[in-house]
């Protein structure tokens, strides 16, 4: 697949090692680059969500039409479809065999504290 970021603070994020570590420790900073040679080893979203282990998911409610993957307890790599206009089945559900471009759009830590 093809993987995209959001913005370039985010790009020079997951490229630097120590400030991986420095805002979200050593197992995150492990586990990221591993996560995208996963997604671009992938031939699409189904490939990936299917064959790759590693807890993915979609999301519901207002982040619905977004994906996470586990990244440690607590912080996931969120991304979406990046394409020019998104795969849907006859269910209106994203068809996951016909995404082959994705944006990741944040490392966020769901249970802060």
């Amino acid at each position: 697949m093809e993987v995209n970021f959001l913005d370039k603070k985010l790009e020079k994020l997951v490229s630097n090692h120590t400030k991986l570590v420095r805002d979200h420790g050593t197992t995150v900073a492990k586990a990221v680059p591993k996560k995208i040679r996963d997604l671009k080893s992938a031939r699409n979203l189904a490939d990936y969500l299917l064959n790759y282990p590693g807890k993915s998911k979609e999301l519901k409610d207002d982040r619905k039409g977004q994906f996470s993957v586990r990244l440690d307890d607590k912080v996931r790599l969120v991304f979406a479809p990046d394409e020019q206009e998104t795969p849907r089945k006859p269910d209106g559900g994203l068809d996951w065999h016909r995404i082959t471009k994705i944006v990741i759009t944040e490392i966020v830590n769901y249970h802060p504290g």
